[in-house]
Formats: C-alpha cells, structure tokens, sequence
C-alpha cells in the first residue's frame, strides 16, 4: 500500500482518518525538526559558564488530539534566569572569543531570542517540511 501526501490539507485528511504510518511519519518528522531547532539554538544561547546551554532540554513528540507537539526548552530550576537572558535585549553578551556576541539574527552572534530566533526561522517552512518528510518516511516504511 503506497501512500502519498500531496500537502498539509491531504496529510490532515489522512491523520483525521486515523493512518497510523501517516501519524507515525509525522512524529518522526516533527522530531527531526525539534532536533535542528535545538541544535541551532545552542549556537545563539548566550554562553558564559555552560550552564544555560547545558540545561536544554527536548520534550519528544506526543500528540494531542490532531497535534503533534515537541518543544525545546532552557532552564530547568533555572527556568526564570533562562527568561530573562532570553527577553532582555539589553544584557551585555561577551566578545566572540569569550563565548560569543548579541544580538542573535547574525549566524556566529549569540544573545536574546536564542531560541526564538531558531524557531521562527524553522516555523516559515514547518508545513513544507511536514510533508515531504513525512513523505520520505513514508516511503522507507
């Protein structure tokens, strides 16, 4: 049995119908995005004694109803610190040669939005993405 996806609104057919390689094929999808996005992200966390960047954390596909959710994080007990280096523009993020430079938007900068930045760069192409890996998936099933 051969199936094809042929874009977001098929594959929400498919899911809806209740295909078990489909679902299987976007959870695995889904995972190899979140993965680059934490991988990206580790570039742009500011970076002084290791700590923010050693507490990401990824929480692996589930679904919920018609979702497939993942998520990366930073913080952990440190939650509140991981925040505010997060949202604050201000904070001065040292030298390239001490860990880095803010702010993120250029590729070797690191500072605020260190995981924003990634994510939105991810989100403009996460339904294209979807589909032709779940595509591909497929196919090795």
């Amino acid at each position: 049995m051969t199936i094809v996806l042929k874009g977001t609104k098929d594959l929400k057919m498919k899911l809806n119908a209740g295909n078990i390689r489909v679902a299987q094929a976007v959870t695995s999808a889904t995972l190899d995005i979140v993965n680059e996005v934490a991988q990206k992200s580790l570039s742009y966390v500011p970076f002084d004694t290791g700590d923010l960047s050693a507490s990401q954390h990824i929480t692996l596909p589930k679904w919920s109803g018609q979702q497939c959710i993942a998520k990366v994080s930073y913080g952990g007990t440190a939650a509140p610190y991981a925040l505010i280096q997060h949202e604050n523009k201000k904070f001065f993020h040292p030298a390239k040669d001490n860990g880095g430079t803010g702010p993120v938007g250029a590729p070797e900068g690191r500072g605020y939005k260190y995981l924003e930045y990634p994510a939105k760069q991810a989100a403009k192409k996460y339904p294209k993405d979807i589909v032709k890996a779940a595509n591909q998936k497929l196919r090795a099933l």
